[in-house]
């Protein structure tokens, strides 16, 4: 999350957070979040919050895509804290709840996106015997 922080300082957003994106140096516990191809700048040059927009298409690696990414949103600084969150779950647990259902012809399906958004409710199986500390972070993104 410190990472995360430091990066959206600079005015930017990963956008595609996913474990291949995130190294880590086991002899030193440093974290380097890594393949910004795809990050932009949510602030403007005169340092103001780009405007909302949907742009209709998903941006990132969607099994760890924000619920806005997920429906086509533009990508901000609680979507990088929502990916990050869905990374720690599958580094916790193992997997996440809809890693068996998704792929990029499902995710075509506005019933298949319902499906994962339900799968990804806090009151279901996703934070089942996770800290409440999980929760705060899923609604504070």
């Amino acid at each position: 999350m410190n990472r995360l922080e430091t990066l959206h300082e600079y005015g930017l957003v990963h956008r595609d957070l996913k474990p291949k994106n995130i190294m880590i140096n086991y002899e030193t516990n440093d974290v380097t979040l890594i393949d910004f191809g795809l990050s932009s700048k949510y602030l403007s040059q005169h340092s103001t919050h780009i405007p909302f927009r949907s742009t209709g298409n998903l941006i990132g690696t969607p099994l760890y895509a924000s619920n806005n990414a997920l429906l086509g949103k533009e990508i901000s600084r609680r979507d990088d804290i929502e990916s990050m969150i869905y990374i720690l779950i599958f580094c916790l647990k193992g997997s996440i709840p809809w890693q068996g259902v998704m792929s990029l012809d499902f995710l075509q399906s506005e019933n298949a996106k319902k499906k994962i958004l339900q799968l990804r409710n806090p009151d279901g199986p996703l934070l089942k015997d996770l800290p409440i500390e999980f929760r705060s972070l899923l609604q504070y993104a």
